[in-house]
């Protein structure tokens, strides 16, 4: 019979990730200006932070109104 370990690709070990692998750099990253008011989250672009703003400021369904007497 045929070994079974001619047909298994090996993988390389856990500490030794491949170059390409590797996460995106920062350089082609765009620069996110826009921070949120609230949370100070990073947005590169204005309308992003608007509409995550928007989000922020929303009262939430599973929050009751506060009752003053």
């Amino acid at each position: 019979m045929p070994a079974a370990s001619s047909s298994t690709t090996l993988l390389p070990a856990a500490g030794s990730a491949s170059p390409s692998i590797s996460r995106k750099s920062s350089a082609s990253a765009p620069e996110k200006k826009y921070k949120c008011q609230f949370c100070n989250r990073a947005f590169s672009r204005s309308e992003h932070r608007s509409r995550h703003e928007r989000s922020r400021k929303l009262p939430h369904p599973a929050t009751p109104p506060l009752i003053r007497h």
